[in-house]
């Protein structure tokens, strides 16, 4: 089987559990299954069904101990589990930012950090990332890169230039946070 059969017998599996237990109850089994994990994280809160894109957003208030919801369509298991995957780990990088002690950098700042991180982390699920989602990720650090002051973009120049050299997915662990 390839990578691509076995997300998808994967996904079928989390589309069986969430009919017979619960969206709840897959969604669990997905975490655990590709280690996705922070004390903060509260659960899920649902949105309506989408059909042509997946959007995700992490709620609740900054804090070392405040806890953190995911916001996501009540379909998210309809999406490729690849992409679903990358983007559920993009959301516990928001989820360890707002548990960083006194952490207060602005949305470009934190969201390049987060896009960076899907690209370069050695702690980024282990699951093929697409051309087309690594290209989104890329062109999501160059948008946030550019809405920084010249202050921000120095803290994160040398992260900046990496993702401009576009080097393998595998990423180089000396330029993460």
């Amino acid at each position: 089987m390839t990578s691509k059969e076995i997300l998808e017998d994967l996904r079928q599996s989390f589309l069986r559990e969430q009919k017979a237990l619960g969206i709840h109850t897959a969604l669990g089994s997905l975490l655990r299954t590709f280690e996705l994990s922070h004390p903060n994280f509260e659960g899920f809160i649902f949105r309506p069904a989408e059909t042509k894109s997946l959007v995700l957003t992490t709620e609740g208030k900054f804090g070392v101990d405040d806890k953190q919801q995911i916001r996501v369509p009540e379909n998210i298991l309809d999406f490729p589990l690849s992409y679903t995957i990358h983007l559920l780990f993009h959301e516990f990088i928001h989820i360890r930012q707002r548990a960083t002690p006194n952490f207060s950098a602005s949305r470009p700042l934190r969201e390049f950090e987060a896009y960076f991180a899907g690209l370069f982390s050695p702690n980024r699920p282990v699951i093929p990332l697409s051309e087309h989602l690594r290209e989104q990720f890329l062109a999501a650090i160059e948008k946030y890169y550019q809405q920084m002051t010249e202050e921000e973009k120095a803290t994160v120049q040398d992260k900046y230039d990496l993702a401009q050299k576009r080097w393998p997915e595998s990423g180089d662990p000396r330029f993460l946070t």
